[in-house]
């Protein structure tokens, strides 16, 4: 009796463990771009951007004065061409940090004067589109998530 409780209970893991394997392979995160900006106590905005390619992904980071984003004037100082690898790192670091969860996110502290303002746009492969932004205020695991992102255009150069 207790080898076919045993049984059962084992049965009953295997079962569970390739039910959450499965499921989590189905609820996979790939983007086809993300675009990401801060602005902080100088006049300029901080962008990075993503896009996904047929062999990987094209990653830019560049500068424009707040003064001038109309004429979008940049100043690149990252643009290259990333793998496949790379472009898979993006995807789960967004699942690692559940970014996708920050959509909707549109939170400010209005009585700090000169802060930081974050605004980020993720479109997925089913063109769900998720955005967040904040001024002095953000979503969960949001240091952890600029750290390690701004890390992978660094570390790819």
């Amino acid at each position: 009796m207790k080898k076919l409780l045993l049984g059962m209970i084992f049965c009953t893991i295997c079962l569970s463990l390739i039910s959450c394997s499965a499921e989590s392979k189905e609820n996979k995160i790939e983007i086809k771009s993300i675009v990401f900006y801060t602005t902080g106590f100088s006049s300029d905005k901080m962008v990075w951007e993503a896009t996904k390619t047929k062999t990987g992904i094209h990653m830019q980071s560049y500068t424009t004065s707040i003064a001038d984003f109309n004429n979008m004037n940049k100043n690149v100082r990252i643009d290259f061409e990333g793998s496949q690898e790379l472009y898979e790192s993006i995807n789960s670091l967004i699942d690692k940090y559940k970014v996708v969860e920050w959509n909707g996110f549109d939170e400010d502290n209005p009585e700090v004067q000169d802060g930081t303002f974050f605004s980020l746009e993720i479109v997925l492969e089913n063109d769900e589109t998720v955005t967040a932004q904040g001024y002095m205020v953000f979503p969960e695991h949001y240091n952890e998530f600029v750290s390690e992102f701004t890390h992978l255009f660094k570390a790819s150069t």
